[in-house]
Protein backbone atom coordinates (compact mmCIF):
# COMPACT_ATOMS: atom_id res chain seq x y z
CA UNK A 1 0.00 0.00 0.00
CA UNK A 2 1.41 3.34 -1.04
CA UNK A 3 0.91 6.49 1.05
CA UNK A 4 -0.44 9.43 -0.85
CA UNK A 5 -0.08 12.99 0.41
CA UNK A 6 -2.78 15.50 -0.35
CA UNK A 7 -1.57 18.48 -2.42
CA UNK A 8 -2.01 20.96 0.43
CA UNK A 9 0.46 19.25 2.79
CA UNK A 10 4.16 20.00 3.11
CA UNK A 11 6.49 16.99 3.33
CA UNK A 12 8.03 16.61 6.79
CA UNK A 13 11.58 17.45 5.68
CA UNK A 14 10.48 20.71 4.06
CA UNK A 15 8.44 21.59 7.15
CA UNK A 16 11.46 20.92 9.41
CA UNK A 17 13.63 23.15 7.20
CA UNK A 18 11.06 25.96 7.38
CA UNK A 19 10.87 25.69 11.19
CA UNK A 20 14.67 25.79 11.39
CA UNK A 21 14.75 28.94 9.22
CA UNK A 22 12.17 30.62 11.49
CA UNK A 23 14.32 29.86 14.56
CA UNK A 24 17.45 31.07 12.75
CA UNK A 25 15.76 34.38 11.94
CA UNK A 26 14.54 34.70 15.54
CA UNK A 27 18.09 34.07 16.84
CA UNK A 28 19.53 36.67 14.50
CA UNK A 29 21.30 34.26 12.17
CA UNK A 30 21.64 35.43 8.57
CA UNK A 31 19.17 34.09 6.04
CA UNK A 32 20.43 31.85 3.29
CA UNK A 33 23.82 30.28 2.97
CA UNK A 34 26.73 32.09 4.58
CA UNK A 35 29.76 32.28 2.29
CA UNK A 36 32.65 30.10 3.46
CA UNK A 37 35.04 32.12 5.60
CA UNK A 38 32.41 34.74 6.48
CA UNK A 39 31.08 33.10 9.62
CA UNK A 40 31.46 35.00 12.85
CA UNK A 41 33.61 32.94 15.17
CA UNK A 42 33.58 34.47 18.63
CA UNK A 43 35.12 32.12 21.20
CA UNK A 44 33.71 32.26 24.73
CA UNK A 45 35.85 33.71 27.46
CA UNK A 46 35.71 33.99 31.24
CA UNK A 47 37.39 36.57 33.46
CA UNK A 48 38.05 35.77 37.11
CA UNK A 49 39.87 37.57 39.90
CA UNK A 50 41.90 36.35 42.82
CA UNK A 51 43.68 38.36 45.46
CA UNK A 52 46.89 38.37 43.39
CA UNK A 53 45.77 38.23 39.74
CA UNK A 54 43.09 38.37 37.09
CA UNK A 55 42.61 35.25 34.98
CA UNK A 56 41.28 35.22 31.43
CA UNK A 57 40.28 31.81 30.02
CA UNK A 58 39.18 31.50 26.41
CA UNK A 59 37.84 28.35 24.75
CA UNK A 60 39.64 27.63 21.49
CA UNK A 61 38.73 24.06 20.53
CA UNK A 62 40.32 22.95 17.29
CA UNK A 63 42.76 25.89 17.30
CA UNK A 64 46.50 25.32 17.32
CA UNK A 65 48.61 27.36 19.73
CA UNK A 66 50.68 28.76 16.86
CA UNK A 67 47.49 30.18 15.32
CA UNK A 68 46.83 32.39 18.38
CA UNK A 69 48.32 35.82 18.99
CA UNK A 70 48.30 37.64 22.32
CA UNK A 71 49.06 41.37 22.45
CA UNK A 72 48.89 44.02 25.11
CA UNK A 73 48.73 47.69 24.26
CA UNK A 74 48.18 50.31 26.93
CA UNK A 75 45.15 49.05 28.87
CA UNK A 76 43.91 46.44 26.36
CA UNK A 77 44.66 42.73 26.05
CA UNK A 78 43.85 41.40 22.58
CA UNK A 79 43.56 37.71 21.80
CA UNK A 80 43.33 37.00 18.08
CA UNK A 81 43.89 34.13 15.70
CA UNK A 82 42.21 31.77 13.30
CA UNK A 83 40.20 28.59 13.60
CA UNK A 84 40.68 26.71 10.37
CA UNK A 85 38.02 24.86 8.41
CA UNK A 86 38.00 21.24 9.56
CA UNK A 87 35.56 19.54 7.21
CA UNK A 88 37.82 18.94 4.21
CA UNK A 89 38.56 15.27 4.63
CA UNK A 90 39.32 12.75 1.92
CA UNK A 91 36.46 10.36 1.25
CA UNK A 92 33.85 12.30 3.24
CA UNK A 93 30.94 14.26 1.93
CA UNK A 94 29.52 16.59 4.58
CA UNK A 95 25.78 17.26 4.60
CA UNK A 96 25.83 19.76 7.45
CA UNK A 97 28.61 21.86 8.96
CA UNK A 98 27.73 23.89 12.06
CA UNK A 99 31.15 24.28 13.69
CA UNK A 100 32.23 27.84 13.02
CA UNK A 101 35.65 28.76 11.74
CA UNK A 102 37.50 31.85 10.64
CA UNK A 103 39.40 34.73 12.20
CA UNK A 104 38.61 35.77 15.75
CA UNK A 105 39.52 38.74 17.88
CA UNK A 106 38.62 39.34 21.54
CA UNK A 107 39.73 42.42 23.47
CA UNK A 108 39.65 42.84 27.24
CA UNK A 109 40.13 46.22 28.90
CA UNK A 110 42.53 45.83 31.81
CA UNK A 111 42.40 47.62 35.14
CA UNK A 112 45.34 49.84 36.09
CA UNK A 113 46.43 47.33 38.71
CA UNK A 114 47.81 44.78 36.18
CA UNK A 115 51.59 44.27 36.12
CA UNK A 116 52.21 44.14 32.35
CA UNK A 117 55.72 42.72 32.77
CA UNK A 118 54.53 39.58 34.59
CA UNK A 119 51.69 38.46 32.27
CA UNK A 120 51.85 34.74 31.43
CA UNK A 121 49.84 32.58 29.04
CA UNK A 122 49.35 28.81 28.80
CA UNK A 123 47.51 26.87 26.10
CA UNK A 124 46.29 23.38 27.02
CA UNK A 125 43.49 21.14 25.74
CA UNK A 126 41.95 23.89 23.62
CA UNK A 127 41.84 26.48 26.40
CA UNK A 128 44.07 29.55 26.54
CA UNK A 129 44.61 30.78 30.09
CA UNK A 130 46.16 34.20 30.61
CA UNK A 131 47.36 35.20 34.07
CA UNK A 132 47.41 38.95 34.69
CA UNK A 133 49.18 39.50 38.01
CA UNK A 134 48.27 42.57 39.99
CA UNK A 135 50.88 45.19 40.78
CA UNK A 136 52.17 44.66 44.28
CA UNK A 137 50.73 47.24 46.59
CA UNK A 138 53.22 49.83 47.65
CA UNK A 139 53.63 49.67 51.38
CA UNK A 140 53.82 52.94 53.30
CA UNK A 141 57.35 53.81 54.19
CA UNK A 142 58.46 55.99 57.05
CA UNK A 143 60.76 58.79 56.08
CA UNK A 144 63.22 59.94 58.67
CA UNK A 145 63.26 63.67 59.20
CA UNK A 146 66.72 65.02 59.82
CA UNK A 147 67.06 67.97 62.07
CA UNK A 148 69.92 70.35 62.19
CA UNK A 149 70.95 72.43 65.14
CA UNK A 150 71.07 75.91 64.44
Amino acid sequence: MKCHQPNNRIPLTEWANEVEQIFDRFLGKPEGPVPVGKEIYRPALDIAETEKAYMVSIDLPGVRGEDVKLEIHEDKLTISGVRNLVHKEEGKSFHRVERLHGDFNRTVVLPNSVDHDKIEANFHDGVLEVSLPKVEKVQPRKIEIKTTLG
